[in-house]
């Protein structure tokens, strides 16, 4: 393989490994999903720019010199072979693509076409694009890994780089020491760079498995069988310890399940590698204990009651309870799912599409889910594996994951040795099935549905996969290994665990950009090591690094994190003061260590050469890692309101990564190489390329991000004109133009011109209605479109153009209720019918919305209202009462039952609702009007003049001239 593209490829994948999961933004408007995804995609773009680069350069196959013939072509089950999971992926792939043709996740504006699916939706960026960026670095492990080579310690040491970084986070936050406040309450729950505990905890229930491995694995090779109480045996166990620290701050059941589940498994497989038959008793009996325990404290209430009050493990209470919130969620989500796809079944074979569940789970929304969350919260996930593909790919795209997963299985077990050569795939594919069978049949059995179908497949496989290591642990034992031999198997049996902790983590949760990567990088390492064609000593492997070379390509990854953390950090901690100097510089010097650990303990893996590092290894260590973070700070002092996340890709990255692989290639390689013809083309052509995944859909977040800022900060225009420059990159989500249209109507009420008013509203609409056409599934367009109207009809003076604006209101959310039949689009439908005077078709509307969600207290006061407003008080009265029961705090409740014992005469008792609602909204016009008026009235003029002044002072125009005119009646005697 060429040298530069070989140690290219080297450098995005340990860059990807350690700056994904540190990558953090806080700026950012949602979680850190689409940040990571940026920068995935542009080091799986450079993987790409390498693997063309070799495949240019070299001669194309053609007939052997002086023979006259062609090579033979393997048959296909020597190619399935020699090149493991190859296939599977290629059809996974396939279907994916599928799916995302066919998606009902497209729009089209003019010449151009937008496809969804294909790009991502803004809130996680995980559309089809994503996951081929991802399955990239499953090809970029094939190519570079190599059994015995220097380049798996690395990876080794780069993964507990970053987990190091991130656990260390975890436990800072945990300590109360982060000087953020996190949404939710991160001392909680910590949620470290991944912005959710969850999506923490399934990261370190990833990578926890290797520091197990490289524990065990050294004290299996260590000369000195006290190895445990060496330097390096320690910081091992304690770096182990503070990752398993950060899992159990997180809170988090299924990240804890799903690491359980990898040990086991993988424990199980070492035992059999190592012929050791009481050991895999051991392991067996170790893990139904525990699994005993956790029935135990689910299933017996003395002892649920008493550990439901330790908090960190009273969340493991509730596993099987159906009735706990997050459990009840879950299963109203897959209810949800399974009702999609039987009303349509021509799409069951094919699927939605990629990114298509938000915008279908509208029709679908269980009445009870609405209670459980936000009323228009919805889910974009199933938070099951097993169904995400099914919505999205389909049958065809389930079955192709599943065929890749077991194949996964099949070819770690053959490379352990505990598969022999010579047995018949077919009855591991059998027992395979029936797993998957008994996973889909079982639960329809017990409860009659396919509810649990998705956790059953996902259990049935693993234990179908679980008996059967078993069987061949006790039935099989393997030969005896080299070191060499036994460090590849240790590798791939942390690849094991990985990814069975991976499937279980899924099977109740999210899939996050993160975890991916671990997957698909693990599923390449097993690839790579038990292909045939890896393991064949005639292929061709550039030279090893020198110590320099380790050393240099140790820094930039580290670098990498400084430069991202200085970029997110940078002016929040020059504005907050020492205490949050104090914890970034603490922060680096986590990351220097950690990655000087990284060089450091390098020759404890499968070595025997070592290392010798020298202050010069240091030097260029430090060197590397620290001038991204001086760049940041040149940069920022050349533009301080300026500092952009693409400087960071177009600038420091892509030169620091070229620079850095020509060197580690060597410089006259390098020079020769870049004097080609073919390095500027490829260059130009992911350039282009880059521009159009990731920069534009950077910069444009940039500016979106920085209009947010704005206006939180209250400067209308400021955000506006940044507003307007993200509308240039619109990344067809609709985000863009939805929060500019808010922004003119936040103008519009910034000043007191009618006209100036009217151009404002007609400009946001015009920007709304502009892109409806362009995503004709996104419901948040014709709600936006809706809500414009509505609130332009409020301020509209002239009654006729008032009630246009209602009609045209309610025509936009009739539009909305195509798309969505969520309850709380019939309840702002017919407060805008009502508005317009048609009050029948607000009455159904609102029985509509009431009947969907019965526990909405916005439902039963609208309807409550639009009886009084007929004149029926005592039936108004009944809803009334509903909405103050659902909405005791909601001071409109109490209000409307103000309205409501008035119209009954039962003033008393309207005084005392207006009061309370007057406690909740001190300052609301109309409650503190009709206040002062009941007090007139009930002829307690002290408290009318008393409440009227206060008013006065709170308000201008007309409404002060109102409570002035009160107090002038009552001084001067009239009523």
């Amino acid at each position: 393989m060429d040298p530069l593209a070989y140690r290219l490829i080297q450098v995005c994948l340990l860059g990807a490994l350690v700056v994904v999961p540190a990558f953090i933004d806080i700026y950012s408007s949602r979680i850190f999903e689409p940040d990571k995804t940026a920068v995935l995609r542009f080091l799986a773009l450079m993987i790409v720019a390498a693997i063309a680069l070799d495949r240019w350069r070299k001669p194309v196959p053609g007939k052997i010199k002086g023979a006259g013939l062609t090579p033979p072509t393997p048959n296909w089950r020597r190619r399935l072979s020699a090149h493991p999971l190859v296939l599977p992926a290629l059809a996974y792939l396939a279907c994916l693509a599928v799916s995302t043709v066919l998606t009902i996740s497209h729009g089209s504006r003019g010449w151009f076409s937008y496809n969804l699916s294909f790009w991502g939706a803004y809130d996680r960026f995980q559309g089809t694009l994503t996951m081929l960026a991802v399955s990239v670095f499953f090809w970029g492990a094939r190519l570079v890994v190599r059994p015995g080579g220097r380049f798996l310690p690395l990876v080794r040491g780069t993964i507990v780089l970053a987990m190091m970084t991130t656990a260390v986070y975890g436990i800072f936050q945990h300590l109360q020491l982060d000087p953020f406040n996190w949404a939710g309450g991160a001392d909680q729950r910590v949620g470290s760079t991944f912005g959710n505990p969850i999506f923490f905890g399934a990261y370190l229930a990833m990578v926890i498995p290797l520091l197990v491995a490289d524990i065990v694995y050294s004290w299996l090779t260590a000369t000195n069988r006290r190895y445990i109480f060496s330097a390096h045996g320690l910081l091992s166990a304690a770096i182990l310890g503070t990752a398993v620290a950060g899992l159990i701050f997180t809170k988090s059941r299924g990240p804890l399940l799903a690491l359980l589940a990898g040990i086991f498994m993988a424990g199980i497989a070492l035992a059999g590698v190592l012929q050791k038959k009481k050991l895999i008793g051991l392991v067996l009996g170790l893990f139904i204990l525990i699994m005993t325990a956790l029935a135990v404290i689910n299933v017996v209430p003395s002892f649920q009651e008493d550990f439901a009050q330790s908090p960190l493990l009273s969340r493991m209470t509730k596993l099987v309870d159906p009735n706990y919130d997050w459990n009840r969620v879950r299963i109203l989500i897959w209810r949800g799912v399974l009702a999609a796809m039987a009303d349509h079944p021509a799409r069951i074979l094919v699927g939605f599409g990629p990114e298509s569940m938000k915008y279908v789970s509208f029709n679908y929304y269980q009445p009870e889910l609405i209670q459980l969350e936000a009323g228009q919260a919805l889910p974009d996930r199933s938070h099951n594996a097993v169904f995400d593909i099914f919505f999205e790919t389909g049958l065809l795209g389930l079955g192709a994951f599943l065929f890749l997963i077991g194949h996964f299985y099949y070819f770690v077990f053959k490379f352990l040795g505990l598969e022999r050569e010579e047995r018949n795939p077919r009855v591991f594919g059998t027992v395979f099935g029936a797993g998957i069978a008994a996973g889909v049949f079982i639960p329809l059995i017990i409860w009659g549905n396919l509810v649990f179908a998705g956790v059953g497949i996902v259990l049935g496989l693993l234990a179908a996969v679980s008996g059967y290591l078993i069987y061949l642990g006790l039935t099989r034992p393997s030969p005896a290994s080299d070191p060499a031999d036994l460090e590849s198997k240790f590798w791939v049996l942390v690849a094991l665990a990985m990814v069975t902790s991976h499937l279980v983590e899924t099977g109740v949760g999210i899939s996050v950009i993160t975890t991916k990567l671990m997957f698909w990088l693990s599923l390449g390492l097993v690839s790579a090591l038990a292909g045939k064609s890896a393991r064949s000593a005639g292929k061709p492997i550039p030279p090893p690094l020198s110590d320099a070379g380790m050393s240099l390509l140790a820094g930039l990854p580290v670098g990498m994190v400084l430069f991202t953390l200085a970029m997110s950090f940078g002016d929040y901690f020059w504005i907050q003061g020492p205490r949050s100097w104090v914890i970034i510089l603490w922060g680096a010097w986590i990351i220097l260590m950690g990655g000087w650990y990284q060089l450091m303990t390098i020759p404890a893996i499968g070595n025997s050469r070592g290392i010798r590092l020298t202050p010069a290894d240091l030097g260029r260590f430090l060197v590397v890692a620290l001038t991204p973070v001086l760049i940041y700070g040149l940069v920022r002092a050349e533009q301080p309101d300026q500092v952009t996340m693409w400087a960071f890709y177009c600038g420091m990255l892509a030169v620091g990564l070229l620079v850095s692989a020509n060197i580690l290639a060597g410089w006259r390689h390098s020079i020769n190489t870049l004097t080609t013809w073919r390095v500027p083309v490829i260059g130009l052509v992911a350039f282009i390329i880059f521009l159009i995944i990731s920069f534009y859909p950077v910069k444009g977040d940039i500016y979106y991000k920085w209009a947010l800022n704005a206006e939180l900060a209250g400067n209308t225009s400021k955000a506006l004109v940044e507003m307007q420059k993200a509308m240039a990159y619109y990344d067809g989500t609709g985000n863009y133009p939805i929060a500019l249209s808010r922004l003119y109507v936040k103008k519009s009420n910034e000043t007191s011109n009618q006209q100036t008013k009217d151009e404002l509203y007609g400009q946001a609409l015009k920007e709304v209605e502009a892109v409806t056409d362009f995503s004709p599934y996104n419901v948040d367009l014709y709600l936006s479109s809706a809500r414009i109207y509505q609130f332009w009809a409020q301020i509209s003076p002239d009654r006729n153009k008032s009630r246009e604006r209602y009609l045209a209101s309610a025509e936009h959310f009739r539009k909305a209720s195509l798309v969505a039949k969520a309850p709380f689009i019939y309840e702002e439908w017919g407060y805008s019918c009502a508005a317009a005077g048609q009050t029948e078709q607000a009455g159904e509307l609102y029985r509509k919305a009431v009947t969907l969600n019965p526990k909405s207290y916005r439902g039963n006061l609208y309807f409550g209202a639009l009886l009084l407003a007929k004149g029926k008080p005592a039936e108004a009265l009944e809803w009334g009462t509903k909405a103050l029961e659902l909405g005791p705090r909601e001071w409109n409740s109490h209000l409307l039952m103000g309205d409501i014992q008035y119209q009954l005469n039962h003033k008393p008792e309207a005084l005392r609702e207006y009061q309370q609602a007057q406690v909740l909204s001190r300052n609301d016009f109309w409650v503190l009007r009709k206040l002062v008026l009941l007090y007139m009235e009930l002829g307690q003029k002290p408290e009318a003049v008393d409440l009227a002044v206060n008013a006065a002072a709170h308000f201008k125009g007309e409404q002060k001239a109102f409570f002035d005119s009160v107090i002038k009646d009552i001084q001067e005697g009239r009523k």
